[in-house]
């Protein structure tokens, strides 16, 4: 069987079981666990009912690429780059903020670093810059792979990226945003993470750096 012929049958082999497994998974239920203390319940129902609907939404999705697939036969990196389209679609989007806050938070740990008194809080900033700075790096992971056509390093960063995502919450009192879903987030319910309120030596927003 000719290379090409074969890679497109194991894709679809591997396709197939993940729908499988994703239309049979019971419908997730909106979460009944109370908010946490920056999030009010109204914030959070709205949370959740995005994340039902997006999962509806892939649901579809991919029963659109199962048909495409059989009805065009397209080689084997041009339905990966269709698999992963959220998420290169998200980590393109997030690459450029991601790295113009990272730099926000670097240049406020220098004009902090010049107050000794400050130094605890710069300190902060300079993590918090680190991890910005790292989350970007894994945004272009994604996106590297994206043009390649390598699983391994988009399975690599989207285990990281919500580690990141709460690093920066516990450093900055809030998490980065982020407006797309993981795949883990459509397949799995979880219980509402809260953040801890920022302390005032905290790098955040208000203090010249992070999300406008």
């Amino acid at each position: 069987m000719h290379p090409q012929a074969l890679m497109q049958r194991f894709l679809l082999a591997g396709m197939i079981s993940l729908l499988a497994a994703l239309l049979s998974a019971p419908p997730a239920r909106a979460q009944s666990t109370p908010a946490a203390p920056q999030t009010t319940q109204a914030q959070q129902a709205e949370k959740e009912k995005k994340r039902l609907q997006a999962q509806k939404d892939e649901r579809r999705r991919w029963k659109a690429i199962m048909e495409w697939i059989k009805k065009e036969s397209p080689d084997p990196l041009t339905i990966f780059q269709r698999v992963n389209e959220p998420v290169l679609a998200g980590c393109k989007h997030d690459l450029p903020q991601n790295e113009r806050i990272a730099k926000q938070y670097q240049a406020r740990a220098a004009e902090m670093a010049k107050n000794p008194k400050a130094k605890a809080t710069a300190e902060l900033y300079v993590r918090a810059a680190k991890l910005y700075a790292d989350l970007a790096g894994e945004n272009l992971k994604v996106l590297k792979a994206g043009e390649t056509g390598y699983a391994a390093p988009i399975k690599e960063a989207l285990a990281a990226i919500p580690k990141l995502e709460e690093s920066i919450a516990e450093v900055t009192g809030r998490p980065p945003r982020r407006d797309w879903f993981l795949p883990a987030e459509l397949s799995t319910v979880k219980k509402p993470q809260g953040v801890k309120p920022a302390a005032k030596t905290k790098p955040s927003a208000t203090n010249g750096a992070g999300e406008k």
